[in-house]
């Protein structure tokens, strides 16, 4: 596993937060949460896409892609913890709108977190 597949794994699951919130910003118009929330997913998908590999984004890719070869996952979308409490879309908003490298910690500490955990049970 390279660290563009935990990049492209990311990007699309922001991408798929930013959607579903569009699509709850068309259901319920008065509340213009769900419309700032997409707007945040899209942009943080976008500039997930372009982080240089001499920034502390990337570097957080390169853990979570060490972290990934050693437990010897060859899959993104499975290593990833992108569905858990502390990566789900609400909660990263609960602290007032997330920067990529808030996002990024949030994914990186959740994921090992739950490999972790999975360890411990097996």
């Amino acid at each position: 596993m390279e660290e563009a597949d935990i990049q492209n794994a990311i990007v699309e699951h922001l991408n798929a937060q930013a959607v579903w919130r569009a699509d709850k910003a068309d259901e319920y118009p008065e509340d213009d949460r769900n419309a700032r929330a997409a707007k945040t997913f899209e942009n943080l998908a976008y500039d997930l896409e372009r982080v240089g590999k001499e920034s502390k984004e990337y570097d957080l890719l390169s853990e979570l892609t060490t972290h990934a070869r050693e437990t010897r996952t060859e899959d993104a979308y499975v290593y990833l913890a992108l569905d858990g409490e502390d990566t789900s879309a609400l909660h990263l908003w609960n602290y007032g709108e997330p920067t990529l490298l808030e996002t990024l910690t949030r994914i990186k500490n959740s994921t090992i977190s739950a490999w972790e955990e999975l360890a411990e049970t097996t």
